[in-house]
Parts: structure tokens; sequence; C-alpha cells
């Protein structure tokens, strides 16, 4: 398979890499392939673009991308062995549920506010992970 693919791959524009990218191809497909029904899900693997960079830079992650643009120039620009859980449901802490107005005059009180909404956003994690069994 990896001859005929490299052969295709000269006629486009990735000729200059036809070696790298047809092993690319080859590693994905089989990386996703049930070979006991020789069946081929292709929707698992997606072909993502970055501007900048060679042909040359490209490279097969197995695994899951997760691209977030910079929102505070502090913030790490990689993050390895991350525990991720995927909500299908709001995250965010409880809101109270009366009509009534919350006035916040000092410093302190919008600090004791702050550290209840930390406690309840940690109680929620908790109980998140308890119910999903992560640690």
């Amino acid at each position: 398979m990896l001859p005929h693919l490299m052969l295709w791959l000269t006629s486009l524009s990735v000729s200059i890499a036809h070696d790298k990218f047809a092993s690319i191809a080859v590693d994905a497909v089989l990386s996703v392939a049930d070979l006991t029904r020789r069946d081929v899900d292709f929707e698992l693997i997606k072909v993502d673009g970055k501007v900048g960079g060679s042909l040359e830079d490209t490279s097969l992650v197995k695994g899951v991308v997760v691209d977030k643009d910079m929102s505070h120039p502090q913030m790490p620009h990689t993050v390895r062995d991350a525990k991720l859980a995927i909500l299908t449901c709001p995250f965010e802490p409880p809101r109270p549920k009366t009509k009534h107005k919350l006035d916040i005059e000092s410093v302190e009180e919008y600090k004791k506010l702050r550290e209840y909404e930390k406690e309840k956003f940690l109680d929620m994690i908790k109980m998140y992970v308890r119910l999903i069994g992560l640690c």
C-alpha cells in the first residue's frame, strides 16, 4: 500500500515530503482500522493545518489535540499528562435563585463572595470526580 500511496503523493503539492506523508497516512489508517472486520472509520481521522512551519514539521498525533488560544501571556504553552473530563452540561458555580439584588460595598465582601464561589466550584469538581471515578 505504501508504494501506491507514495506514487499518488508525488503529483500533489506535498511531493517534497511524500515519504513522510505516505508513512503518516498509513499509520493513521492502521491506528483506527478494525482489522477483524476489515473496516476503517475515516471519521476518526482528522487532518488539521496550521499556519507557519514547513511540510517537514508535519506529525501524526495519536490521541486528542486541544487547541486553545492563549488568553494570558503566563499560560503554559504545553500541558502534558492532563486529565480531561468532557461534560455535556454547564459547569458553573450555582447562582442564587432569588430575585434579590446583591450589593457588594467593600473589598472584603467581594473576597468573601469570591471565596464562597470558589468553594462551591471545588465541591462541584469533587462531586464529578467521585461520580466518574477519575482519582
